[in-house]
């Protein structure tokens, strides 16, 4: 029976990026958590990259994306930015400009696949809810995320687009998934 081993936590205080670490190849499949994640300034888009065995994390232009939006104001998927297919990016997207108003904070989890076995692409799934910048409009984003080069894996740092925006708050647990 598999259970869920909690590898790290982090919760965000006015910090520029967060920083989950721990998985190792004991844990085929991972899970990052995130609630109430808010932003310093509205219009920011959380963000996270895969942080490798040597430390950093990977801002190589490696990242394929395939992303689809949902939103309230509309009862379909229609519109350009609804589905997005993004190649060669420094970076993996978990939401579109967000609010950082009071009660407003975005949630998800990111699944990650093969982190640890180095001769593979490593995968991430994510789904994310979160309010849109003011205007009301609840949006759901799920995303389809490939690291082309095969590398080791250990965790995943969180961070808002802009470096003068930091994460105001939020909270972040990463659990490994064990056989």
């Amino acid at each position: 029976m598999s259970k869920f081993v909690e590898l790290s936590r982090g919760t965000a205080d006015d910090d520029g990026t967060l920083t989950l670490t721990g998985i190792t190849s004991d844990y085929p499949v991972a899970i990052a958590y995130f609630t109430d994640v808010v932003p310093i300034d509205n219009y920011a888009d959380l963000q996270y990259r895969f942080r490798e065995s040597s430390g950093s994390d990977n801002s190589n232009a490696n990242y394929n994306i395939v992303q689809s939006n949902l939103r309230t104001d509309r009862s379909s998927i229609t519109a350009q930015y609804d589905q997005l297919g993004l190649s060669d990016r420094d970076r993996a997207f978990l939401s579109g400009s967000i609010t950082n108003d009071a009660n407003k904070g975005m949630m998800g989890y990111i699944k990650i696949y093969n982190a640890s076995n180095s001769s593979e692409p490593t995968h991430g799934l994510s789904k994310s809810s979160f309010m849109s910048d003011g205007s009301g409009i609840n949006l759901s984003q799920v995303e389809g995320t490939i690291l082309r080069e095969a590398s080791t894996v250990t965790g995943v740092t969180f961070f808002f687009d802009s470096p003068s925006c930091n994460i105001e708050s939020g909270d972040f647990i990463l659990y490994g998934l064990k056989n």
